[in-house]
């Protein structure tokens, strides 16, 4: 319940509720062998999310859900070229508009 920031850098699936009920989480930086979220819940109730970081030079696939009960506004941020991509991808459509996520270029940000 304490945690407030996590780095993962040789994470390369991540799992079902993860993170679930960690309110104070503000910051998850995930290194570049992430491929896939693969279970539902991972940042539920991390009401205090704000900053996501995927360093994989592909887009990560995900469940439908990931970001229930956050405060929304979530930063994620990812590679300059797979922006686009993130953005099409109908696996991250659902929390782009209902939870306001945004992804922006890790190039040049305080996380390169």
């Amino acid at each position: 319940e304490g945690l407030t920031e996590i780095t993962l850098p040789a994470l390369t699936t991540l799992g079902n509720t993860a993170f679930q009920g960690c309110s104070k989480l503000a910051l998850v930086d995930v290194g570049p062998g992430l491929t896939k979220i693969a279970g539902n819940g991972v940042f539920t109730n991390c009401a205090a999310l704000a900053t996501v970081i995927l360093r994989s030079a592909t887009r990560v696939e995900k469940p439908y859900a990931i970001f229930s009960g956050t405060s929304g506004a979530i930063k994620v941020y990812v590679p300059s070229a797979l922006i686009s991509e993130y953005e099409a991808a109908s696996d991250w459509a659902n929390e782009i508009s209902a939870r306001g996520i945004t992804f922006v270029a890790l190039e040049g940000s305080d996380y390169e």
